[in-house]
């Protein structure tokens, strides 16, 4: 055989060779990022070498068409896969998708229909083909149709995106990287030259190249793969590692200039992310923050954290500047890593302030472990137990405990606690000085992120002086009961001792008034009439007294019966329009007719609550009317009503006129005797039914009294 024929065949069975050891191997290495579009490119590879291989050897045009369209199904497989590779390798891998990758090999798909079906239709080669003399082999070449053009587009598209991906991937990688870089470009331009020179006939030969620069691939690829473990040490893209990175990184050459800086730099210090910064002086960079600057020029390295800004906007960030140094020891720039250290130094201002604000707190602050020893106090506990901080950490809480606690006290203490909830009380403590003290505790559990209980925090207060405080009003208290009680005692046998001597003095004074006991002068008269309206006076204030001393002692009983609230009217009213006429008044009665005819109470007591109300209206009255209504409010409740156009009464005074002995001081007033307890009878009367007293007035323009009571029917008409 031919020399010529010889070289060609070899390199081609070495190629072959070379391409299936590559896909075997990288077979066995297929969880390395890129290895299995790799090994299936060199698969691809030995086809496509092999069939062409046998092209080249068989001896007629036939068998050379046939095999010669064989070799397309590696032929437009191989940039495919090589796309493929170039996404896994630079980390792009999320780009692949089911759908993306049927879309990806139907032009190749076509491609091989339309070349097995060229007889037909002549769109891969526009003719049958020849044989011709290369030398000493014999090789079919044919016219090149427009789907051959179609083919060869799209295949150099993908070729050349996958290149363009390595390429740029190649350009980031460390120095360590080079040897591997090389290998690949190597291997990956050569294809492109081979494929470029054969297409476009540029050098006089038929043979197509394009397999033995497959060879050269191969070669380079195997080089990269055992001398410089291509997918082995595949290194991370840049974006993953030094973008990715959330410390800003900025490094300087010997002059200042910054030659690699990260996203997370524009971050930190807050410069626009389309500013450039390398090949830029650090001064000039970030001219705003001096601080960085002036921190970053020591030739050692140096560790600091630093506020860029101020108020509400100043963060902090922490700075490591490092200097970077040869083999030699020779200075060749410097590395400066910056972190943001904002959340961190907030959150310990805040610790600082917690801490302070403990430190200062008028109350004790204990915290204990979870079986109850004590590992930290605060000053206001050394204060108030006299134990110093050292005499108290290490020492359980009980030793403060006394028996004057209740028992049941502590028992609740630890079963709620020891729950998990927060419990209060009160506690009865001994300082060290053996002195007792109250304190008032809220306790409260601490738990960590499995929800275990690690420690207490005890917050109490010394309530001693309140304890006391509250037990000495407790004794005053029940003092000032006592001397109610004594009084309202007092008050009802003075009262009843009374009614039976004033009974007598105002029967004589009505028999010498009348001259019963015999003709007497008009002054004599006279001095009669003064001592009967005295004695009135004197037995009503008596009565009064006699009402306020069983209501303060509770012993005010209603007696309640069947009374009709006309006759009740009539008889509470009777006399009073005469006074009104004396006085040149007004004097108006009003009964409601949906009032009902009989009601179920006291009536006694209401005539005197009527007779009160109508008396002091009568006797604060100057000029105008005094109206009286009984009327039915709701169908629940029913109101007894005293209107007048006297002095009115002051808002400051509405509230104080219902308590006893309270009396607003006027002019009219000082002219009308009286002790102030009729008011605060009516109102002690009004609520014993149930019902409430409502005023309303305005000084020169009148009052209104309204006794607002629930409707009650006698027992048979319920």
């Amino acid at each position: 055989m031919p020399f010529q024929a010889i070289l060609y065949l070899t390199i081609l069975a070495v190629a072959t060779v070379i391409s299936i050891m590559l896909a075997f191997y990288t077979w066995q290495h297929r969880q390395t990022p890129g290895a299995k579009p790799f090994s299936l490119m060199m698969l691809a590879l030995f086809g496509w070498s092999l069939t062409y291989l046998i092209q080249i050897i068989s001896p007629d045009l036939a068998s050379q068409a046939l095999w010669n369209k064989t070799t397309y199904f590696g032929v437009v497989t191989t940039p495919i896969l090589w796309f493929l590779f170039s996404l896994e390798y630079t980390e792009r891998k999320n780009w692949i998708t089911r759908t993306r990758l049927i879309g990806l090999f139907i032009i190749p798909i076509i491609t091989i229909l339309v070349i097995w079906t060229n007889d037909a239709h002549h769109w891969f080669w526009a003719s049958d083909g020849k044989l011709v003399q290369d030398g000493d082999i014999l090789l079919r070449s044919a016219e090149n149709g427009f789907w051959f053009w179609a083919h060869s587009i799209y295949s150099y598209l993908f070729i050349l995106a996958g290149t363009i991906m390595v390429v740029r991937a190649l350009s980031h990688w460390p120095s360590q990287y080079r040897g591997q870089m090389i290998w690949i470009l190597l291997s990956v331009f050569a294809p492109w030259i081979f494929n470029v020179i054969q297409i476009f006939k540029l050098l006089p030969i038929v043979i197509d190249l394009t397999p033995f620069a497959f060879t050269l691939t191969g070669t380079g690829m195997a080089f990269a793969l055992f001398r410089h473990q291509l997918l082995d040490l595949a290194p991370l893209a840049r974006e993953v590692i030094i973008d990715g990175m959330q410390d800003g990184i900025i490094v300087l050459d010997p002059s200042d200039r910054i030659v690699e800086t990260n996203k997370a730099v524009h971050h930190i210090l807050n410069i626009p992310e389309n500013r450039t910064l390398i090949g830029k002086k650090l001064a000039d960079a970030i001219i705003q923050w001096p601080k960085l600057v002036k921190h970053s020029e020591n030739a050692s390295k140096i560790e600091d954290e630093i506020a860029l800004g101020t108020g509400a906007d100043q963060n902090w960030v922490g700075l490591t500047s490092l200097p970077l140094q040869d083999k030699k020891n020779n200075n060749v720039g410097r590395l400066i890593i910056i972190r943001d250290i904002t959340s961190r130094k907030k959150a310990e201002e805040q610790v600082r302030k917690l801490s302070r604000a403990v430190e200062s707190s008028p109350t004790s602050i204990v915290i204990t472990g979870a079986d109850g020893n004590i590992q930290y106090v605060n000053p206001k506990f050394t204060q108030v137990t006299g134990y110093t901080i050292d005499e108290a950490v290490g020492k359980n809480s009980n030793i403060l405990k006394t028996d004057q606690t209740p028992v049941g006290t502590h028992d609740d203490l630890w079963k709620t606690i020891s729950e998990g909830r927060e419990w209060s009380g009160e506690f009865c403590n001994r300082k060290k000085s053996g002195e007792l003290y109250w304190e008032l505790a809220s306790i409260s559990p601490i738990h960590d992120e499995d929800g275990n209980i690690t420690h207490y925090v005890a917050v109490k207060e010394d309530i001693t002086e309140r304890k006391r405080a509250q037990e000495s009003l407790i004794i005053a208290y029940d003092q000032a009961l006592e001397a109610n009680r004594a009084k309202s005692r007092l008050l009802a046998r003075v009262s009843h001792e009374l009614r039976t001597p004033l009974g007598g003095i105002l029967g004589y004074a009505e028999l010498l008034r009348d001259g019963m006991l015999g003709e007497i002068k008009e002054e004599q008269k006279d001095a009669a009439i003064s001592i009967l309206q005295s004695t009135e006076y004197l037995t009503t204030m008596v009565n009064e007294l006699l009402d306020e001393a069983q209501i303060q002692a509770n012993t005010t009983i209603l007696r309640e019966k069947t009374f009709s609230p006309a006759i009740l009217l009539e008889h509470a009213t009777s006399g009073f329009e005469i006074m009104a006429e004396k006085k040149g008044l007004g004097f108006a009665t009003f009964i409601d007719p949906n009032l009902p005819e009989n009601l179920y109470g006291d009536e006694h007591r209401l005539r005197q609550i009527l007779i009160n109300l109508i008396g002091n209206a009568i006797k604060f009255t100057q000029k105008g009317e005094v109206r009286v209504r009984l009327e039915r409010h709701t169908p629940e409740h029913w109101i007894l009503q005293v209107t007048d156009t006297g002095m009115g009464i002051a808002n400051e005074s509405q509230t104080a006129i219902f308590e006893p002995f309270q009396q607003v001081h006027t002019h009219i007033t000082s002219e009308n005797r009286g002790i102030g307890l009729g008011l605060a009878i009516t109102n002690q009367l009004v609520n014993l039914m149930g019902g409430r007293i409502m005023l309303e007035s305005h000084p020169g323009q009148g009052s209104s009294f309204s006794v607002l009571l629930p409707i009650k029917l006698p027992p048979q008409e319920m």
